[in-house]
């Protein structure tokens, strides 16, 4: 969190917040279901009028790790999490499969910010990272192709005797583990990922409010859409 603190104080709060609008935060994404949520951006004019007080530097320390006044919804955080994955564009998110996708922003990230987020990303759900049940993640089929980036082989004394079958599915993901409520009350649990890392197919958002740790709570629920996912 150290790390967050000092580069949120470095940037400020006004351009964290003029990026965020432009990845969709507090805003309505514009998605063919009603009830859809704005969640909150805040701002210093927003904090002014909202809480009658000025904004100070340990805002930005707690803007800086998502916590604080900022509520976003996990439409999103899945939106912003696609324009990760596909290189910096955000879409329009819709139901029906055969609904022509709309741009609602695009070139959000340069190709130098979309590898350094890919890859700490990619690290996170990696041994040595914080999203423990999703290390060397493996499926069994045979029809994903082993590339040495998206699909990697995985030894045989790790698998059954099929382990040709096997394929290591690279991912890239983040948890998060949001405080709200008081001392007693547990934290929401987070995780959004794509995979295969660098040709998703899939982007996966899991909230479980109230619940416990991202790593713990909600990355177990994570694997699960992704076993169902690769192995049709």
């Amino acid at each position: 969190d150290i790390f967050f603190y000092k580069l949120a104080e470095k940037i400020g709060v006004d351009t964290i917040s003029e990026t965020a609008k432009k990845f969709g935060v507090g805003s309505l994404l514009g998605i063919d279901l009603q009830g859809e949520a704005f969640g909150t951006l805040p701002t210093r004019q927003w904090k002014q009028e909202e809480v009658g007080e000025q904004w100070y530097l340990g805002d930005t320390y707690h803007y800086g790790i998502g916590q604080g006044y900022l509520l976003t919804t996990p439409l999103q955080v899945n939106a912003w999490t696609q324009a990760i994955a596909n290189g910096g564009i955000l879409y329009v998110p819709h139901l029906l499969k055969n609904q022509k996708s709309k741009i609602k922003n695009q070139n959000l990230l340069d190709n130098y910010s979309s590898d350094l987020i890919r890859q700490g990303m990619i690290e996170s759900c990696a041994p040595g990272g914080v999203a423990f049940p999703l290390y060397e993640f493996k499926i069994q089929n045979s029809k994903f192709k082993i590339d040495g980036r998206n699909f990697l082989e995985v030894p045989q004394a790790t698998s059954s005797a099929g382990y040709k079958d096997y394929r290591q599915v690279v991912i890239a993901c983040k948890t998060g583990t949001s405080e709200h409520g008081g001392p007693k009350t547990l934290p929401h649990a987070w995780i959004t990922l794509f995979a295969p890392a660098f040709n998703p197919q899939i982007v996966v958002t899991v909230l479980a409010e109230e619940s416990g740790e991202g790593s713990g709570v909600a990355a177990p629920i994570a694997k699960k859409i992704l076993e169902g996912y690769f192995s049709k």
